[in-house]
């Protein structure tokens, strides 16, 4: 699962370069993003329950499970 969706967004980012030719992640913003999911994809590695598919569902289900 988590190699498909990297897959994904490398397409999408190769997508992105190619309409604008413009690299997608220049902003702050965008960086931020990116790296956040970079961060979730290095957590479910850690944790491999796999009952949230969405990374926005995994990010909620890590903060209830893990107790700094």
């Amino acid at each position: 699962m988590i190699i498909i969706l990297s897959l994904s967004t490398k397409t999408r980012r190769m997508e992105a370069t190619r309409r604008n030719n413009t690299n997608p992640y220049t902003t702050k913003r965008k960086l931020y993003k990116f790296f956040m999911r970079r961060k979730i994809y290095k957590m479910r590695k850690k944790i491999q329950n796999g009952t949230s598919v969405s990374i926005l569902n995994y990010s909620l289900v890590c903060c209830s499970n893990i107790k700094p």
